[in-house]
């Protein structure tokens, strides 16, 4: 899989202070958020760069190991597991490092990604990969899929495939049906709910955070172009809660997605309550009680050349495009010139991020997105991507506006 990006920004004047709050600021105990996000800055970088090796053992056992090679200063594991399919009553049954089932965008692989990144959702709210044991049920010939997963939740540790922590434990639980399936999924109408719960990180997540043994959790989002890989650019998050301390967060998805040929409609909504809080972060300070963040987004897309979206039936979640006719263009020996469009399609989406509650003031951002893909086949194509959004912040001269372009050419299989 390589994805490799060319990023445009710009933004508002007072967006390029520092992400950091002068001393004595009113309110920084209770809020991440700085006087900017610092200078969003263009760059060319490679996204993904990952190598796998997956397949099936005597038709009923599965297996896949995937490096993570594009954060250069790290190699990291994304999915990693080994599993059994096809057992009676439960189905399947994996072992390892999988996607978490919370979030349609985070459950799916970034190979179908419709737009360069999942909306500002995924970074607030979702992990798409985490160590446990995940199971995976289906019903009414695969109408209906459920998954559950046991499993680790780390902040600042994803992706290497390690987790170490008493108490740091997590479980997600999701619902997918098909009330609408014709045409051998041409039109559908995919309904989900997820439910998950778990513990905060330790200190160690959070580069030290308060006395050790608190439980701490963080819900911050940046702008749906990265303008940061590994150690270069600038990854500060455009809206940010700060370190809570709390009991533990439960968080409810619900996922909607609609097929209709060529024309679908995707959106989730997504709800984090955290269990009796701590604010500011330390021991001392009494517990002030439960807060609330939540986000959603709406995604539309057409595919001018007539084809539909790929679904993942047995799994409840989307796939690729596959191009009625790849592109191509050649000259034959006679001099004539044959050609191939491959698959275009138009997308906008809108999502919003909304992190104040109490005393904290994490912000709110809303964003629109509109892109156009241009799929060669079915593993490779290009994309383009322009965005604006608005960070909202209790210090006016804090807000601001972001916009972005990016193009990615994807080669995946």
């Amino acid at each position: 899989r390589l994805m490799t990006d060319q990023v445009w920004f710009n933004q508002s004047p007072n967006l390029r202070l520092p992400p950091t709050q002068p001393p004595g600021t009113p309110g920084v105990p209770q809020t991440g958020v700085g006087q900017g996000i610092g200078d969003l800055t263009d760059g060319a970088f490679a996204r993904r760069a990952r190598f796998v090796a997956d397949g099936t053992i005597f038709k009923t056992i599965d297996f896949k190991v995937e490096f993570d090679f594009e954060n250069y200063n790290s190699i990291a594991f994304d999915e990693s597991f080994v599993g059994v399919r096809d057992l009676p009553y439960v189905g399947m049954v994996r072992v390892g490092q999988t996607h978490v089932p919370f979030g349609l965008e985070a459950y799916t692989s970034s190979r179908f990604l419709p737009l360069l990144e999942r909306s500002p959702l995924y970074d607030a709210f979702y992990q798409e990969f985490a160590p446990g044991i995940f199971v995976n049920t289906t019903f009414q010939d695969q109408r209906i899929t459920m998954q559950h997963m046991f499993h680790r939740i780390d902040n600042f540790s994803q992706f290497n495939g390690a987790s170490f922590g008493d108490g740091k434990y997590a479980y997600s639980g999701r619902v997918s049906v098909l009330p609408v399936y014709e045409d051998e999924g041409n039109q559908l109408l995919h309904l989900g709910l997820a439910y998950q719960i778990r513990k905060g990180s330790g200190s160690l997540d959070f580069n030290g955070g308060a006395s050790p043994g608190s439980d701490f959790v963080r819900f911050r989002a940046r702008q749906s172009l990265r303008d940061a890989v590994g150690l270069q650019g600038d990854p500060t998050r455009i809206v940010d809660t700060g370190n809570i301390v709390a009991d533990h967060v439960q968080g409810l998805n619900a996922e909607f997605l609609w097929y209709a040929g060529p024309f679908w409609v995707q959106s989730e909504g997504s709800l984090a309550h955290v269990d009796n809080a701590v604010i500011p972060v330390t021991n001392t300070v009494s517990r002030r009680g439960d807060l609330n963040f939540w986000g959603a987004y709406m995604e539309t897309g057409y595919l001018l050349t007539g084809e539909t979206r790929g679904y993942e039936k047995a799994m409840g979640k989307y796939g690729r495009v596959v191009p009625r006719t790849n592109f191509f263009l050649a000259q034959d020996k006679a001099g004539n010139i044959r050609s191939g469009p491959g698959a275009w399609e138009c997308i906008y989406r809108y999502s919003y991020v909304g992190l104040n509650d109490n005393t904290i003031q994490g912000g709110a951002y809303g964003e629109h997105t509109w892109g156009v893909n241009w799929y060669w086949n079915s593993n490779i194509k290009l994309q383009v991507n322009y965005l604006i959004g608005q960070r909202i912040v209790p210090s006016p001269d804090s807000s601001g506006i972001v916009q972005g372009f990016g193009f990615r050419g994807s080669l995946e299989f």
